[in-house]
């Protein structure tokens, strides 16, 4: 996408507002028009063709004045296929994976959870329900569309079913429901929360985490606007939403040095109305935007002669080189995950590197997708003898 086409100013009329699934008080404004962008950020494309012809669908971001969601209300359901193509792990990095194993303690702990059983709704590979069972000595059960068989299930005492949660088989036997990363996906996540409401047995605790919208929607945050996400929620929007949908938040932070809203809830004896004031100035965050891209289109111009790659080809790598113009001078993407190797970028049609392959392709400038990598990738760049300029997003 070049930068002509991103235009705030856009009549977002031409496709309807709606009313709040958070607080269901108020009707969405107009905030910001990102024109169309990848409809699969995390699918893999095994030709450059194929992701170069990725089908695009078109973003209009609109939020709520009285709790702070923000929605696409451009989104279409029907258009994301969920299917064994989908890859989103992040357990090959050592830095996720100290942020799952301490969440994984301290879900253990407080929850008692030891030898207990455990549900995960959008488990994917299973990564993280196999690690918190392991560490738990407990069993689970992973419901995931997603799922193509790879992790060995029986030897980490899960099962995973290729379904969406079926909260219609009626009370969950589990001492926990996790769900991570998934909210932001669905188009009625109001539907969802009442029917995990209704799952749980008694007082049983539910996890979910989120992307943080207060983070989402600052200069360093605004990869993470992509197509498969629908909703944006900040802190009050997340509470307005468990509040209206039969839930007690007993715990809601900032996690993963500020890009995740983690929440804890319980079913909540008297459902309450949430009350919530008014929220953010939106107009600022078009102005921020409308100012990043321009710093990213003189940077796009300046390394015209450089060899630049960009690492991370997840969903935020995605994003920037679709928004911006700097897809026109990277000429490859670099990911650890193995099984994204030899993909191509969605959109911009870049190849996707192992970290080894920079040991002879020699990079002048590495862009780091996500600054909490920053310090794991520049120390695997000082292990490959390759000493490029690196500048996180």
């Amino acid at each position: 996408m070049s930068l002509s086409t991103v235009d705030p100013a856009v009549d977002h009329a031409a496709v309807g507002s709606e009313t709040c699934v958070a607080c269901g008080g108020a009707q969405l404004e107009p905030f910001l028009d990102l024109g169309h962008v990848p409809i699969e950020t995390t699918c893999l494309y095994h030709t450059r063709t194929e992701a170069v012809d990725a089908p695009m669908g078109r973003m209009v971001l609109q939020a709520c004045p009285r709790c702070g969601l923000v929605r696409n209300v451009a989104f279409e359901p029907e258009a994301v296929a969920y299917t064994t193509e989908y890859e989103n792990s992040q357990h090959f990095s050592p830095t996720f994976q100290r942020y799952a194993e301490q969440l994984v303690d301290r879900l253990i702990e407080t929850y008692g959870l030891r030898g207990g059983r455990i549900a995960e709704i959008g488990c994917g590979k299973g990564e993280f329900l196999a690690l918190l069972c392991e560490r738990a000595q407990a069993r689970g059960i992973g419901f995931d569309p997603t799922y193509d068989g790879e992790v060995d299930a029986s030897a980490q005492h899960i099962e995973i079913r290729r379904e969406f949660f079926p909260g219609s088989d009626g009370i969950l036997d589990v001492q926990l429901v996790a769900c991570r990363h998934v909210l932001e996906h669905v188009a009625a996540p109001d539907e969802l929360l009442r029917t995990v409401a209704e799952s749980l047995p008694g007082p049983g605790p539910a996890y979910f985490e989120v992307p943080n919208a207060s983070h989402v929607f600052s200069p360093s945050g605004m990869w993470d606007l992509i197509y498969q996400h629908v909703s944006y929620f900040d802190a009050r929007s997340m509470w307005a939403l468990f509040t209206r949908c039969g839930f007690d938040v007993t715990r809601l932070a900032e996690s993963f040095r500020g890009q995740f809203l983690s929440l804890d809830a319980v079913p909540a004896e008297h459902p309450a109305e949430p009350m919530v004031s008014r929220s953010r100035d939106t107009g600022r965050f078009a102005a921020t935007f409308r100012h990043t891209m321009d710093f990213w289109e003189r940077f796009a111009v300046d390394n015209s002669g450089r060899r630049v790659v960009l690492w991370g080809a997840g969903a935020k790598g995605v994003s920037f080189l679709n928004l911006t113009s700097v897809g026109q001078v990277v000429y490859a993407a670099v990911d650890v995950n193995p099984r994204k190797q030899g993909s191509f970028v969605p959109g911009t049609g870049q190849e996707v590197l192992a970290p080894d392959d920079l040991r002879d392709d020699r990079p002048d400038v590495v862009l780091v997708a996500n600054p909490a990598y920053e310090w794991e990738i520049r120390s695997a760049l000082s292990d490959l003898g390759v000493k490029p300029i690196v500048t996180s997003l």
